[in-house]
C-alpha cells in the first residue's frame, strides 16, 4: 500500500501526463480522463482484456509505473495522500484560474455538472459546451481572480463532506470535490457579487 501511495504521489508531483491511473487528472488531459471513465464503466471482462492486450508497450509501462496493477488503495485509506492530491489539484486550479485564457484548459478540471453562483443567480454547467457558452469573462470575476490568486494552497483543508474551498469563503471561491471515479475537480464556483 505504501509503494502505491508513493508512486501516486510521485506521479502527481511530477505531473506526468501518462499517469491516467491517478485519482486526479493533473495533466488536464481530457482524453486520459475520458478513457479512465470508459474503462471503469466496462462490465464485459473480455472487452477489458482485449483493450489491455492492444496497449502499446510504452503505454503499458507508463500505466504500470503509475500504480495500475498494484494493490487497490482508496483515497480515504490514506489521509496524507488524499490531502496531497487535493492540494496539488488546488494548485493546478489556482494556476488555471489566475492565468487561463481558454475554457479548453479549465474544462478538464471541472467535475460536471458544476454549480455557478454569481450575483445571486445560479447556473448549472452540464458539460464543456455550457462552459464555452458561459465564457470565462462571466466566470472569472475580479473577486474570484483575487480570492483564488491570494489563496495559500498549503492551508487547504478537506471538510467533513469531502470537499475543499480554494479562495475566500466570504468573498469568492471554488469548491473541490471527488466524482464517482475519485477524480478531484471543481464542483462549484462562487463568483462573488
Amino acid at each position: 500500500m505504501k509503494k502505491t501511495a508513493l508512486l501516486w504521489l510521485l506521479c502527481a508531483g511530477l505531473g506526468l501526463t501518462g499517469c491516467s491511473a491517478l485519482p486526479v487528472s493533473l495533466s488536464g488531459s481530457k482524453t486520459a480522463r475520458t478513457a479512465a471513465k470508459e474503462t471503469a464503466k466496462e462490465t464485459d471482462g473480455e472487452t477489458a482484456k482485449e483493450t489491455k492486450e492492444e496497449q502499446p508497450e510504452e503505454t503499458a509501462r507508463e500505466t504500470q509505473a503509475c500504480g495500475e496493477g498494484t494493490e487497490e488503495t482508496s483515497l480515504d485509506d490514506d489521509p496524507e495522500l488524499k490531502l496531497a492530491l487535493y492540494r496539488s489539484t488546488a494548485e493546478t486550479v489556482q494556476m488555471e484560474i489566475t492565468t487561463g485564457l481558454t475554457t479548453e484548459y479549465l474544462s478538464p478540471l471541472i467535475n460536471y455538472p458544476a454549480l455557478v453562483r454569481k450575483d445571486g443567480n445560479e447556473q448549472i454547467l452540464e458539460d464543456e459546451n455550457d462552459l464555452e457558452e458561459l465564457g470565462l469573462r462571466e466566470l472569472y470575476t475580479d473577486e474570484l481572480l483575487a480570492a483564488v490568486g491570494d489563496f495559500d494552497t498549503e492551508q487547504l483543508e478537506i471538510r467533513e463532506d469531502g470537499t475543499a474551498i480554494v479562495g475566500d469563503p466570504k468573498l469568492a471561491y471554488v469548491v473541490l470535490g471527488r466524482d464517482e471515479y475519485d477524480y478531484i475537480g471543481i464542483e462549484e464556483f462562487y463568483c462573488g457579487g
